[in-house]
């Protein structure tokens, strides 16, 4: 295993598996939920340029593609949405572009992967934690917004107000709402 980097969130340490430039989004407790990633050196590289940190919303969005969503999203982009899914894919890279280090960008592009997850084939979903954190970061994408408020269904159905943790005492990333 590579040796781990130390991010500071706050007043807080992560140790992570690898480089981040900065938190792209925060859940309502100030708690890192999206990481950017960026790339110092080759051995850092990874192709997927935003990385899930909340341990709700990875296990939570799991839930949905356990349960088929990802073969279902599939479908209806390829088909009754395969106008917008296209005119989407467009705009990926140059949104990814706005966030991204331009090294780390032009590392992806030359890959023909700068794409959400840094996949080859955007026309293919392969997990929706990539798509919901560029929703959460970009606040675009057909795929993040419906698993968004696919999210948020689930909580209110479950007599919550939202998807998040309930309360700061009880933050499962641990920050035990000293953030």
């Amino acid at each position: 295993m590579s040796k781990p980097y130390i991010f500071q969130h706050k007043q807080q340490k992560l140790e992570l598996k690898f480089r981040v430039s900065h938190t792209g989004f925060e859940c309502p407790f100030a708690a890192p939920v999206v990481m950017v990633h960026t790339c110092k050196e080759e051995s850092d590289f990874t192709r997927s340029p935003y990385w899930v940190q909340c341990p709700k919303l990875l296990r939570e969005i799991h839930q949905i593609e356990s349960a088929g969503w990802i073969g279902i999203l599939q479908d209806w982009i390829d088909g009754p949405a395969k106008h917008l899914w296209e005119t989407f894919v467009l705009k990926v890279p140059r949104l990814l572009k706005t966030i991204l280090d331009p090294v780390y960008a032009q590392a992806l592009e030359r890959e023909n992967r700068l794409n959400i997850g840094g996949v080859l084939d955007p026309w293919r979903i392969k997990c929706l934690h990539a798509h919901h954190s560029f929703w959460l970061i970009h606040k675009e994408g057909l795929v993040g917004q419906f698993v968004d408020g696919l999210l948020d269904w689930r909580a209110k159905r479950n007599s919550f107000s939202n998807y998040w943790c309930q309360n700061s005492s009880a933050l499962e990333c641990g920050f035990g709402g000293s953030v």
